[in-house]
């Protein structure tokens, strides 16, 4: 999970050297965004089934791929009024700054105190 959150960190902030390069850079670069983006979609329902357990892993599922297209409404309203105050480069590095917040609270996640005390 940190890989995969780190690397979508690490291409959201170098995606616009891709206006410097040539095609197929910007090619490789939006493949490989948006295969880091998906892995987030594989790996948080086996997270959430493993931390609260097989029991809500239905209810689980349903909210991990339920919210993203909820959320996606605030998230066109809040990157265009990123893009209005900072341009393009603002918005990556906006979404660069989100994912970096994924990464960090990935690292702080202590698996013993999401369990529940015996």
């Amino acid at each position: 999970m940190a890989w995969v959150t780190a690397s979508t960190t690490a291409l959201m902030l170098t995606f616009t050297i891709t206006s410097y390069s040539g095609k197929i850079l910007y090619i490789a670069w939006v493949m490989s965004t948006y295969f880091a983006i998906t892995g987030l979609f594989v790996l948080i329902p086996a997270v959430c089934d493993h931390i609260l357990g097989d029991k809500n892993a239905g209810i689980l599922a349903g909210l991990v791929f339920i919210l993203p297209s909820i959320s996606g409404i605030f998230a066109a309203l809040g990157v265009q009024f990123v893009y209005k105050c900072f341009g393009w480069f603002g918005s990556f590095c906006f979404i660069a700054f989100l994912s970096f917040i994924a990464l960090i609270t990935t690292l702080l996640y202590s698996e013993t105190a999401m369990l529940p005390p015996c």
